[in-house]
């Protein structure tokens, strides 16, 4: 305020009179303050503008200078952004050395706008977008208009199943083989010797076709089939018992014995093994071994009638007639009174008690 005053004074100096009479015509001396007010008022908003653009200048100078802010990036666009969109877009398809790459993006997409305030103080100058960082995460595709993008690189095949192995069609011909059995022995043959032929080894189809040329009366085939199969599994039991057994039935005692005897390791738990073995080592005149395996089969399979009765004729042959009388008679009584081995084992026992007449007569 005071450099206006200065201002206004200096005015009013100028304008004063020099001196001397004031000219005719001039206005009476009452008008000069009012034609002074108006000349003050006139210079004093031209000085106030003069101030306040003074001061506007000043204060743009003080300013800090903003940084520039970096303009957005724009967003990567997908070969189909850049086609006219109508109102339901539907993406194309993307190219094969793309689909890696690109990601599908909306169609026109928008910078967020940043809201620009007056900073309190000079900002930290923003860090540079590296190619690491985009920036901004384009927005997804919804649900409806996205679609699985082709992978790039070789296209998967489907690998075909590896076939069943000669071991899985041994199988199906060995249970088909069993289904055919009781209504079509034809078929059943054929099926268990094809099972036979794509599994050597398989000695289930091995054993059944040898009991089934047996019982057709093909015994010399059904041998020839087993040794066959103890060639290819010497150590078998399954195929050894059976075996034996044939070779038993048509009088060959010895070969059977010797395959017994021979079986390493012998199947201890198995009854049938013990029980075969006493009545071949009877036959040929091995008693204590009849006996030592016939009390063993006994042990594992007590109600065996005909291990009993071969117990006990053992026995009676290794002058035992005591414990031979008691095997034969519990024997006896389960066997049906009319067959012809109750008849003969009634003959052995009655045998047995006169040999035990015989010996309490004797003298001492």
């Amino acid at each position: 305020m005071s450099l206006i005053n200065d201002v206004l004074k200096d005015l009013d100096r100028r304008n004063a009179p020099q001196g001397g009479p004031l000219p005719a015509g001039l206005p009476p001396q009452a008008s000069l303050p009012r034609t002074r007010s108006g000349k003050k008022f006139a210079l004093a908003g031209l000085l106030a503008l003069v101030v306040g653009s003074a001061g506007v200048w000043l204060w743009q100078g003080s300013r800090p200078t903003p940084h520039p802010m970096p303009a957005p990036a724009q967003a990567i666009r997908s070969p189909t952004a850049q086609a006219p969109v109508a109102s339901n877009p539907e993406p194309a398809p993307v190219p094969m050395d793309q689909a890696a790459t690109v990601t599908p993006v909306a169609a026109d997409p928008k910078p967020a706008k940043v809201a620009r305030t007056r900073p309190a103080a000079t900002p930290a100058p923003r860090p540079r977008p590296s190619a690491a960082q985009p920036h901004a995460a384009p927005r997804p595709l919804a649900a409806a208009e996205a679609k699985p993008l082709r992978q790039s690189g070789p296209i998967p095949v489907d690998v075909e199943r590896p076939s069943e192995t000669s071991h899985d069609r041994a199988r199906q011909a060995y249970a088909s083989a069993m289904d055919k059995l009781a209504v079509d022995p034809a078929g059943a043959r054929q099926e268990l010797e094809s099972a036979l032929a794509l599994d050597p080894d398989f000695t289930s189809a091995r054993s059944q076709l040898a009991l089934f040329l047996w019982r057709e009366g093909q015994g010399d085939d059904a041998i020839r089939l087993l040794r066959q199969g103890r060639q290819l599994q010497p150590q078998n039991a399954e195929l050894s018992i059976l075996l034996a057994r044939l070779l038993a039935e048509t009088q060959q005692e010895r070969e059977a014995l010797r395959i017994l005897t021979t079986l390493s390791p012998a199947p201890a738990a198995n009854p049938a093994y013990h029980g075969l073995l006493g009545a071949v080592a009877r036959q040929q005149g091995q008693l204590a071994l009849a006996a030592s395996a016939y009390e063993k089969a006994l042990r594992l399979a007590p109600g065996n009638v005909q291990w009993q009765m071969g117990l006990g004729l053992t026995l009676a042959d290794l002058d035992r007639p005591g414990e031979a009388r008691e095997l034969l008679q519990a024997a006896l009584h389960r066997l049906p009174p009319d067959s012809g081995v109750a008849a003969f084992l009634r003959q052995r026992l009655a045998q047995l008690s006169q040999t035990e007449k015989s010996e309490a007569a004797a003298p001492r």
